[in-house]
């Protein structure tokens, strides 16, 4: 998991540099600093989606029930 981690840090401060060549050292981190932090309020909203889009197809809202969106969407959010 820390070898993903680092390979994926070092990509993005790669992107980062790359896109943004005028950029120093400092900024460049703040910039990878800001990016990252989103990253925990990305996965909130994606719980909440998934519990929305569960609910909707449990009560079959717009005709959303069906042997696969209820896999995807119910089955898949189970814990057990």
């Amino acid at each position: 998991m820390e070898k993903a981690l680092v390979k994926y840090r070092s990509a993005l401060v790669y992107h980062v540099k790359c896109s943004y060549p005028k950029l120093e050292h400092e900024a460049v981190m703040e910039r990878i600093q800001a990016l990252v932090g989103v990253l925990p309020y990305m996965e909130m909203l994606n719980e909440i989606d998934k519990a929305h889009l569960t609910r909707i197809v449990l009560d079959n809202k717009g005709d959303m029930r069906g042997r696969l969106t209820n896999e995807i969407h119910v089955n898949s959010t189970r814990v057990e």
